[in-house]
């Protein structure tokens, strides 16, 4: 600790205080201001005044150093912080902020003997007197400045700087933290609160990689935060934002691509998600929302596919299950249910009538049997259509799709509505079958998404080890592994997001089809 003009140790979180150090100030009136102990040698300390003092002792104190002339600035100032370095031994760096005595110079510098020499890593920060300077935690090049304006990046030690105030409003920083596991760094500013970043790919980036190398970065470990519910509502409104859901994907294209994609495999390599990528030339983030999409194939009730009209008397099939997720049916797969409407194109014996576009050629009309089962009876309207065939079971059409021998004549029999037959044909009752339709259009986007059906749809990725792969214009690149871990603040009994979610889309599956078996059953058996 740094209290007044000494600097103090404490062995039990600072309820007893024991001086080690000398008067460490200029003047009467100065105060230390900054303390740095090495990460790596605890015997290492450096401490600074608001008088312009600084320090170093390498034996924990017991013999201390004055090395603020080293410095070779002018006249003393304001320690603004002191950084030890955690890669090198002699490695520190000082902030100095002169806006006290009139002076709004940046003042940057670095030693690596341990204070007995220094250089100016100013470089091309401009005017405006610096705040803090900060070593990052995992990447040795990589420098954070806090100037009265703006907070700055350097990515060489302080050949070079960046200004990161992109969407961070131009005020002073006065302070850098670093988060040691998420990847984010939080700067505190004077007046305008707490901004946070995310800084994962630029301590991966190199030169090359805005050069001549596309690179794909690691990403940081993913947490499936647990959602809270609902607590009431208040007339005080928190302004922040949350931080992105989803796992953070960084990568850097030296030039503009045409097409770049990044692919998301499990554990066995099976794709479960591909999200579409910016292509300019830069640095990029995609968001991957954990979430997979639904396997394609699955059973589920699609929309209806619109089946083609016969040319001998029937209307088109109807029923039919989406195949995959983008809902397209054939004309009628499954069991459609035909119309009883004759098509417009036909004449009154039932046969088409062939247009210069597109020629059809006439079905021959079926031959009634010499003793034909009972078929409708339009003499009582109140009563449900009946089956023509006493067994009640549709009959099949034979191949040609002409007629089954127990089918009445249509000129005998009103057209009514009936069960359909197999692969798009359908038949009604008491008239002839019509022949095989023409393949029908794409089905309605229906179904229920989520599981194989209709339109498909997404849900949650279980947790584990994912592996993303960046594809540009067809080239694939080192892949990345993600780890997606589970809320460690959630209870042991907890059921994930990922669990509920499948454990509703299993019991969805389960009833649709049920009572599609059961849809299957009524029209086998003209029991609606």
């Amino acid at each position: 600790y740094t209290v007044g003009n000494h600097v103090f140790r404490s062995l039990d979180r600072g309820n007893n205080l024991v001086p080690i150090s000398p008067d460490i100030t200029l003047t009467p009136r100065g105060s230390g201001t900054a303390i740095s102990e090495s990460p790596r040698n605890a015997n290492v300390l450096y401490a600074g005044t608001d008088d312009g003092a600084l320090w170093v002792t390498r034996n924990g104190g017991f013999e201390w150093k004055n090395i603020t002339s080293n410095l070779g600035i002018p006249s003393p100032r304001w320690v603004a912080t002191i950084e030890a370095s955690r890669f090198e031994d002699g490695r520190v760096f000082v902030a100095l902020d002169g806006h006290r005595s009139d002076d709004d110079e940046p003042y940057l510098f670095e030693s690596n003997d341990f204070g007995d020499t220094w250089r100016s890593i100013r470089s091309n920060i401009p005017w405006g007197s610096t705040r803090c300077l900060r070593e990052d935690i995992s990447n040795a090049n990589m420098l954070y400045a806090g100037t009265e304006f703006a907070l700055w990046l350097s990515m060489d030690r302080g050949a070079n700087w960046t200004k990161m105030n992109t969407n961070l409003p131009t005020v002073a920083i006065h302070e850098v933290a670093q988060h040691p596991t998420n990847g984010e760094i939080v700067v505190a500013t004077h007046g305008r609160s707490l901004w946070a970043c995310d800084v994962a790919a630029l301590r991966q980036l190199k030169l090359e990689n805005l050069s001549t190398q596309v690179a794909l970065f690691k990403p940081e470990e993913v947490i499936r935060w647990r959602s809270e519910p609902s607590r009431g509502v208040t007339n005080r409104r928190f302004s922040g934002e949350n931080p992105t859901n989803g796992a953070q994907l960084w990568y850097a294209l030296p030039a503009k691509a045409e097409r770049v994609s990044l692919r998301i495999e499990d554990i066995e390599g099976k794709t479960i998600r591909e999200l579409r990528g910016d292509t300019a030339a830069g640095l990029h983030r995609i968001n991957w929302d954990l979430g997979q999409q639904v396997a394609v194939g699955q059973r589920g009730p699609g929309g209806p596919g619109t089946g083609g009209s016969r040319p001998d008397g029937g209307g088109p099939g109807m029923g039919g299950a989406s195949a995959g997720a983008t809902g397209t049916g054939t004309g009628g797969t499954g069991r459609g249910q035909g119309r009883g409407r004759r098509n417009p194109a036909e004449n009154a014996s039932g046969e088409a009538t062939p247009t210069p576009a597109t020629p059809v050629t006439p079905a021959t009309p079926a031959t009634p049997p010499a003793e034909s089962p009972a078929a409708l009876k339009p003499s009582d309207p109140t009563k449900p259509p009946q089956l023509d065939d006493p067994s009640g079971k549709p009959n099949p059409p034979n191949e040609t799709g002409t007629a089954p021998a127990n089918a009445a004549p249509e000129s005998a029999t009103p057209r009514r509505r009936g069960p359909g037959g197999p692969e798009g044909t359908s038949r009604i009752a008491g008239g002839p079958a019509g022949g095989p339709g023409a393949a029908g259009g794409p089905g309605a986007s229906g179904g229920f998404g989520g599981f194989g059906g209709g339109r498909g749809g997404q849900r949650p990725a279980p947790n584990g080890t994912y592996r993303a792969i960046l594809v540009v214009d067809g080239k694939e690149y080192p892949p990345q592994t993600i780890a997606l871990l589970r809320d460690p603040m959630a209870p042991e009994d907890a059921i994930s997001e990922e669990e509920a979610e499948q454990f509703i889309i299993d019991e969805k599956r389960a009833a649709d089809e049920k009572k599609a078996a059961k849809s299957e059953g009524r029209q086998l058996y003209n029991d609606n």
